[in-house]
């Protein structure tokens, strides 16, 4: 587009009575029968006028209306009615929203944004829990960078509570929420084998998906099974959310499924392996790191000739091994179809 305004491509007017190629330095007017060349003066020429604003107009109309529709949609101002602390690097949000206007589904993302922390940044986080009675939704924050940091100290300053403390309670706080977005997360329901591998906090997606299908008969469902594997550093983690595992795991007893969900537990480090408290995540603890090409090759064992559908969601050196691994025993026979959100 400079180009065309500034004119260094040019083109010549007068090629009717100047035939491109003829001889201009002769002194009077020359025609040849042979070429139908004239040559009556010098050739004239005048830059190409612009014509790139008729492909960008169209791209540029529809980028500016997505940037309007997205700040509108950022607008939405919303409370967090309650916030705590756990495992003293975790924040939980449950804020509030006009549930009419606001409707996610297991697996979807949000971004926010709080003003007091800063005006311009916006990050996401999975929508783990969405009750719909009351009009809240909620959000795990793993504090590892500056605004998750500045996010912690300003939960603890507006509800004057320690790390130590769990109780939850009401801040004055203003969130600003975009969403929800779609993930890969989604289509764990859309395979007959469904295989979910979490990293640390990673596992807040699976965790609006246990709640989603507490909620749901298992005759309605197009999944059959359904496998959770979480890697964390130490049981402390397990305790977050071994409530909503236990439960779900009940549920599943009840719709006479027993097999329908199998979770293992993997904890990686050695000096901080205390021993959980409750039967369930006992019996389903592994102490050390998972071989992904070991364990991906027992669940295709089991589903043999099956489309077996692999979600990750962890760090990204455990995605890439992960990765490596699938492809190395994947087959024609049994095909492992793979998703991978990174924090």
């Amino acid at each position: 587009m400079v180009h065309g305004i500034r004119g260094p491509i040019r083109k010549q007017t007068n090629t009717q009575s100047h035939t491109p190629g003829c001889n201009s330095s002769l002194q009077k007017p020359e025609y040849s029968p042979e070429t139908g060349s004239v040559c009556e003066e010098h050739p004239v020429f005048d830059h190409i006028g612009c014509s790139t604003w008729k492909w960008l107009i169209g791209p540029l109309a529809v980028y500016v209306c997505d940037c309007l529709y997205r700040f509108i949609r950022r607008s939405r101002k919303m409370t967090v009615m309650h916030a705590r602390l756990i495992a003293d690097d975790i924040v939980v949000l449950d804020i509030r929203t006009d549930s009419s206007h606001f409707v996610s589904s297991p697996g979807q993302y949000v971004y926010l944004s709080i003003p007091e922390i800063s005006t311009l940044e916006w990050h996401p986080f999975s929508v783990c829990m969405n009750e719909k009675e009351d009009g809240l939704f909620r959000v795990y924050v793993k504090t590892s960078g500056d605004w998750t940091g500045q996010l912690k100290s300003h939960v603890m300053k507006e509800t004057n509570i320690s790390p130590d403390t769990i109780s939850s309670k009401s801040p004055q706080i203003d969130v600003y929420v975009d969403g929800p977005f779609a993930s890969p997360s989604e289509n764990i329901g859309n395979y007959p084998v469904s295989l979910c591998i979490a990293g640390g906090i990673g596992v807040t997606p699976f965790i609006s998906w246990i709640q989603y299908l507490r909620n749901k008969k298992h005759s309605y469902l197009r999944c059959r099974r359904l496998y959770l594997v979480w890697v964390v550093r130490d049981t402390t983690s397990i305790s977050l959310f071994e409530e909503e595992f236990v439960r779900l795991h009940n549920h599943c007893y009840e719709e006479n499924v027993p097999d329908f969900l199998e979770i293992s537990f993997y904890v990686t480090s050695p000096w901080r392996q205390v021993q959980a408290g409750d039967g369930f995540a006992v019996s389903r603890t592994i102490f050390g790191r998972p071989v992904w090409h070991q364990t991906l090759d027992s669940y295709m064992k089991r589903h043999s000739r099956s489309k077996i559908g692999v979600f990750v969601c962890g760090p990204r050196g455990m995605i890439s091994d992960i990765r490596r691994a699938a492809r190395h025993i994947s087959s024609n026979t049994n095909k492992l179809y793979m998703y991978h959100e990174s924090f």
